[in-house]
């Protein structure tokens, strides 16, 4: 239990793969959280969508299960802060109701819109110059070809659903939507807006839309948020009808919070200017604070607003990351199908074994009634197991929830017994989400291959690439296989290739802040780790390692953050803190501990030098014939 003179945040982590609520003092300690999955729905065509609905269920549900539990006294709690996923769309009426699914960050759909605003005599890669120039100029940035940002959605369904445009009273970021559910405000932060590429960021002090750049790219502006504010300003309290629901006082502040990217640069610890850190989540990023506006467009890196008021943090992003062990996982080592049922039913059997003998152990229930529910329990398992539809254990628990919330015939404490059971099986299961026990498997049989993987390299280009360079089109694969080439060499590869991938990335990142490290400390001219080293954080930043294969990759020191998928709740927590007066910034980095610190291996940098320059020639290679197979994904 806490101690009852500490004051907590309500922090809401509400990434691509689902929604984790926590319980975070206003020093960032977690005491405790709730994971509930969402779908992504991808379709042809580059179609990546969520269904809001989905983000709001999931949201309340780990919020009520969380607070249930106990863990600090609901009157301790202050705050509430949500940190979303980035560039995405949601459009909605005037009472806040969406019209159409959020257009996720991960959509294509609009890459022919943004072709057609890049027209023009002068083109460089494939963008307008003077468009770009102002955009540049005003923004730091602008719309990239590859359609994923929040311009091109909305482009997209202003030309395929122009009924759903014409009804809409703002297009939202997913964080905007949360906070708009949270508050009933219409409201959005600096660093969330950026993205659409219309914000002003030349002043940090006096930042607004500009009308000039909406106008450009054929959208109406008043279909935007105009209420703008910095992170760490109080929105509102929290409606007094989610506050009743949730048992939380009246007079919660809800913080506006900022995007995951922002949140987790905060709760990485590295806050000060040029303290860099990477986040190996599905995605991946490498980011520091920074003083100043600049743009690097050839390798699609900018500054932007960052959640610290008056600071920029230079933003980036790589497609996928851990996103490639989930594609092993899924695709390749658990693909559901013939090959994988058996272990399904053994799963649901020792399930089902468990949970009957549990119930035989209960007080109160005679036999009659035992011998009810568990053959009401076989008849589960059996109609589970005859369903093809259902083919892991996750699902099934779900369609027993289901049936088990319509169910009148069993008694009172034991049907309460049997939901309560199935909600801990199913969380025992989905706590470990995004990284469940497969990782540990993936981690021991890494550790035990020789680094290099006998020369094996993965591109963990799967879905595109945006940094270093803004290429939708190019895709992964693995390079050099043999009849020697094990699954062992496969899994490493995967964790090496995308290591490579964050050192084509760093290479960049230390060229845009050299010049302003070294006139701020003159004795760094002729350094060449101009980021001598990065906390980690993310799920891929819990695997020893991996941060090792990072430290030796990088060649530099890899800084394990303690509990690194809880970066993104901590920074929320913290910028709560900030907000509502209990914390500065100069706070944040003594409370975020360090687990390990991972040195390189100079044993491994004859091979992985060669290998990175490989890696490197493969894009130069591959990008061509990609483009030609891909053009039209």
């Amino acid at each position: 239990m806490s101690d009852s003179k500490t004051k907590y945040i309500l922090a809401i982590d509400h990434g691509t793969s689902g929604a984790k609520t926590a319980i975070v003092s206003t020093s960032g300690e977690v005491i405790d959280w709730v994971f509930e999955e969402v779908p992504l729905l991808l379709s042809e065509g580059g179609g990546a969508e969520q269904d809001p609905d989905d983000w709001w269920k999931a949201i309340m549900n780990t919020a009520k299960q969380l607070l249930e539990k106990k863990s600090v006294p609901a009157e301790d709690i202050v705050g509430i802060c949500n940190t979303s996923q980035w560039s995405g769309t949601v459009a909605v009426d005037k009472e806040g109701n969406h019209l159409m699914n959020c257009i996720t960050w991960m959509d294509t759909r609009g890459a022919p819109y943004m072709r057609e605003l890049h027209k023009g005599l002068i083109q460089v890669s494939g963008y307008n110059a003077r468009k770009m120039l102002s955009f540049i100029k005003r923004t730091a940035g602008g719309p990239t070809a590859s359609g994923k940002d929040p311009i091109a959605h909305v482009l997209f369904i202003k030309d395929k659903h122009p009924d759903i445009y014409e009804k809409t009273y703002m297009f939202l970021e997913p964080q905007d939507y949360i906070n708009l559910k949270l508050t009933g405000k219409f409201a959005s932060s600096y660093a969330t807006i950026h993205m659409l590429w219309a914000l002003d960021i030349r002043d940090i002090n006096n930042m607004k839309l500009s009308k000039k750049l909406l106008k450009m790219m054929k959208v109406d502006a008043e279909k935007f948020p105009t209420d703008l504010r910095w992170s760490t300003d109080i929105l509102g309290p929290v409606k007094k009808e989610l506050a009743d629901e949730l048992g939380l006082n009246p007079d919660v502040k809800v913080v506006i919070g900022a995007p995951d990217l922002h949140s987790a640069s905060i709760g990485s610890g590295a806050v000060n200017n040029y303290e860099a850190h990477i986040c190996i989540g599905t995605s991946d990023w490498l980011i520091c604070h920074v003083p100043h506006k600049k743009t690097d467009a050839i390798h699609n890196m900018a500054s932007a607003p960052s959640a610290i008021k008056g600071r920029y943090m230079i933003i980036n992003e790589q497609e996928i990351a851990g996103g490639t062990l989930s594609f092993l996982r899924d695709n390749l080592l658990y693909h559901t199908d013939e090959l994988l049922m058996e272990e399904y039913h053994e799963e649901l059997d020792e399930a089902f074994r468990k949970l009957i003998n549990e119930i035989k152990e209960l007080e109160n229930l005679g036999e009659k009634d035992y011998n009810f529910i568990k053959d009401r329990l076989l008849h589960y398992k059996d109609e589970l197991l005859s369903n093809p539809t259902i083919t892991d254990v996750y699902k099934a628990f779900d369609i027993i929830e289901e049936d088990l919330a319509k169910e009148y015939k069993i008694k009172g404490e034991t049907l309460d017994y049997l939901k309560k059971q199935f909600v801990r099986y199913k969380n025992d299961v989905l706590r470990e989400a995004p990284l469940k026990n497969i990782y540990r498997l993936f981690d021991r049989i890494v550790e035990n291959t020789p680094a290099g993987s006998n020369n094996l390299i993965f591109t963990p280009w799967l879905y595109g690439e945006r940094s270093p360079v803004d290429d939708h089109s190019i895709r992964g694969g693995f390079y050099n296989m043999s009849l020697d080439t094990t699954r062992s060499h496969l899994i490493r590869a995967i964790f090496e290739g995308v290591a490579f991938n964050v050192k084509w990335l760093l290479i960049y990142v230390e060229k845009f802040i050299k010049k302003w490290l070294v006139k701020e400390n003159p004795e760094m001219k002729n350094a060449d780790k101009i980021i001598p080293e990065l906390n980690i954080i993310g799920g891929g930043g819990r695997s020893d390692i991996w941060c090792q294969i990072f430290a030796d990759v990088l060649d530099r020191t890899i800084k394990q953050v303690k509990d690194p998928i809880q970066a993104n709740a901590r920074g929320a927590a913290f910028m709560a803190s900030v907000g509502l007066g209990y914390m500065d910034w100069d706070d944040v980095a003594k409370h975020v501990e360090i687990s390990k610190v991972f040195t390189p291996n100079s044993e491994n940098r004859e091979i992985y030098d060669k290998l990175f320059e490989e890696f490197m020639n493969i894009y130069k290679v591959t990008r061509k014939i990609c483009k030609r197979l891909n053009e039209h994904d």
